[in-house]
């Protein structure tokens, strides 16, 4: 039996999971898949042919990418195109699911992870466990129908608050292991009930070079914002508290660059062409990955602003404070969250969630720190990402949570190797 036969098969369902060659850009499940491989898995990444929250469609019918020495595996399963925010996207959500439950010609696996945005993919993942005799894992990344009840979409007994809060029932029920990015879960699943362990594997970043600061010290801050821009990321109120640090006498050359698309990009924009600001407001669209560094570079501070919802007292893991982290720039958060990074390392200023006075005073706050102290929170930022939030660590963790539910002893496959952080 050869060595590669002899690996344990994950399969990591993700629905939304990207691969560099088809996306442009890599996340979560494609990092944690490489690390995974080097501890002694063999990874299949099973997503969908379009792309996240584009809709656009990527690959038509479907495809397999990498593999041996070119990464992990990566499955695409036909699944067709739709609009943000339309039912067509519904109609995307059940094909892959419905694909996934008929998916063949893939080697079983020995452990199959499922995970959310969408609960359905989770559910079929679990599904495809139980067929296959072998442990399910369930990775929720975002709790249904506790976002969107938050976030004002539907009513607590709304009917699809029912059938959202049943179809998370049952996949947790089937699971041996809950994982997060949200280090809060294992007390929301205490609270409904689920006596199930739970790990928490946050979101992380691969640290690149870090950003130097800006040459020129003369001219006003730039603030940058770089992610989605919809509702759930409060970039309205980012610009009107640069209206109001511009108001009450901030630097005349200051400059607010926001950097990516969503469901709010075009109401945002009107908004800074009306603005008697708008000339020091630049919205871009999304941006390759590989551009974020000099757009980091090109920044005094990185902020980011979230609402104040009681789900975030479970946790947050916002992949874009990794990456400000990473950057080595000083951070302006504003966060009510029950976790904050930038407040662990000490790498910037934190302020209440949603607070438009608070972080105008943030912005001025900034502009008055002198350069070396500005340079030294982003550097106690950086080294703090690496330390905690590198996804080779956040890897090792995972697969020695992993490791137990596997038959011991097995005459399919060795065990992973599980060094210590």
């Amino acid at each position: 039996m050869t060595e590669e036969r002899r690996r344990p098969h994950l399969w990591f369902v993700n629905h939304y999971a990207v691969h560099p060659d088809v996306h442009g850009r890599s996340g979560r499940h494609y990092r944690l898949a490489q690390h995974l491989e080097s501890l002694g898995w063999r990874v299949t990444v099973i997503a969908a042919s379009t792309d996240h929250p584009s809709g656009r469609q990527l690959s038509p019918r479907g495809a397999t990418l990498g593999g041996d020495e070119h990464g992990p595996l990566f499955r695409l399963l036909e699944a067709p195109a739709y609009e943000k925010g339309g039912f067509s996207r519904v109609i995307n959500m059940v094909t892959f699911s419905a694909r996934l439950l008929a998916l063949r010609n893939l080697d079983s696996p020995d452990l199959v992870i499922g995970s959310t945005v969408h609960p359905l993919a989770a559910w079929a993942a679990s599904t495809v466990a139980r067929r296959k005799a072998v442990p399910f894992v369930f990775e929720t990344r975002d709790l249904w129908p506790e976002t969107l009840i938050d976030m004002g979409a539907i009513t607590r007994h709304h009917p699809l608050a029912h059938i959202l809060r049943w179809i998370e029932k049952r996949t947790i029920e089937r699971s041996q292991l809950v994982i997060s990015p949200l280090p809060g879960v294992g007390d929301y699943l205490k609270a409904w009930g689920h006596d199930v362990p739970f790990v928490w594997i946050s979101n992380g970043v691969e640290p690149g070079e870090a950003s130097t600061p800006p040459a020129d010290e003369a001219a006003g801050p730039t603030f940058t914002y770089f992610g989605s821009i919809g509702r759930a990321n409060a970039v309205d109120t980012l610009v009107e508290a640069f209206e109001l640090y511009l108001a009450r006498g901030g630097s005349p050359h200051a400059r607010l660059r926001l950097v990516g698309d969503g469901a709010d990009f075009d109401e945002i924009k009107r908004r800074a062409t009306t603005s008697q600001w708008g000339s020091q407001i630049r919205l871009q669209g999304a941006v390759p990955q590989s551009q974020l560094t000099q757009i980091s570079a090109d920044s005094d501070a990185l902020i980011a602003n979230m609402l104040d919802l009681p789900l975030y007292k479970y946790g947050i893991s916002l992949n874009k404070l990794f990456e400000y982290l990473s950057a080595a720039r000083p951070i302006i958060f504003a966060s009510n969250a029950s976790n904050n990074p930038v407040a662990d390392a000490s790498a910037g200023f934190v302020v209440p969630a949603n607070d438009v006075s608070a972080i105008a005073e943030a912005m001025q706050q900034l502009q008055d720190t002198p350069a070396a102290e500005r340079a030294a929170m982003g550097s106690r930022g950086r080294e703090y990402v690496k330390s905690e939030y590198d996804y080779s660590v956040l890897a090792r963790r995972l697969s020695r949570a992993l490791v137990p539910l596997l038959e011991p002893k097995s005459a399919t496959h060795t065990a992973p190797t599980t060094p210590p952080d």
